[in-house]
């Protein structure tokens, strides 16, 4: 996807910035641009996003394009407030766990792009390439956050022409506050109590035992 002769950069270390197509912005369509876009052969699956999120819970969201006789892909991704009191501001916190992805700041706005890098860029079976990273929700978890994403399945050709574009748009509901860390002591040694005052000899009931489990971080309702 590197540009020949006087042709466009076609950006396969990276997309620039503010090309997601939410917010008025562009899409990867301002240079690729004689394709349909959303063309029905083109198929982007994301995966993690959750309905409903937990502020400062952390989760891991994959993005897979797939089209027919793919010679590279690229994507760009943003997670903002929808909302009208916050709406357009950066939602939670975007990061890279390998190197086919990388984060970047638009500086001017305070919004983070997770999107494809070089290496990235590379399928990574037959028509299809992957990416994965991880969202954090954000620390005040009472707003919907957008994510729109924008992907670019290129044929490698070297020129703008003939890749399709796909855009999404996906939410996720604001499902309320995580426990603070050291308040689960707290509720651990409440239940303990309330289980020995039903139980005078000191046993371990199984109604204690689901209680403890119960309220371990991994297992808390709502996640």
């Amino acid at each position: 996807m590197s540009a020949a002769g006087g042709a466009p950069p076609l950006y396969s270390e990276g997309p620039p910035l503010g090309h997601t197509g939410g917010f008025d912005e562009p899409t990867c369509r301002r240079c690729h641009f004689d394709q349909p876009i959303n063309d029905q052969s083109t198929r982007v699956l994301v995966g993690g996003i959750p309905g409903t999120y937990v502020a400062r819970e952390r989760y891991r969201i994959t993005v897979t394009l797939h089209r027919p006789n793919l010679g590279r892909g690229g994507f760009q991704m943003a997670a903002r407030f929808l909302g009208t009191k916050q709406a357009g501001r950066q939602a939670g916190t975007l990061r890279s766990l390998d190197r086919r992805v990388q984060v970047t700041w638009d500086h001017s706005t305070g919004i983070q792009y997770v999107e494809h890098t070089r290496s990235g860029s590379v399928v990574t079976k037959p028509d299809t390439v992957t990416w994965t990273f991880e969202w954090e929700g954000p620390t005040e978890g009472d707003d919907t956050v957008v994510f729109h994403l924008a992907a670019n399945a290129a044929n490698d050709d070297a020129s703008e022409f003939g890749d399709f574009v796909v855009v999404r748009r996906l939410f996720a509901h604001a499902g309320g506050q995580a426990a603070p860390h050291d308040a689960l002591p707290q509720l651990l040694t409440w239940r303990r109590a309330s289980a020995h005052r039903l139980n005078p000899h000191g046993d371990i009931s199984r109604g204690m035992i689901r209680c403890l489990v119960w309220l371990t971080p991994s297992r808390r309702p709502g996640v």
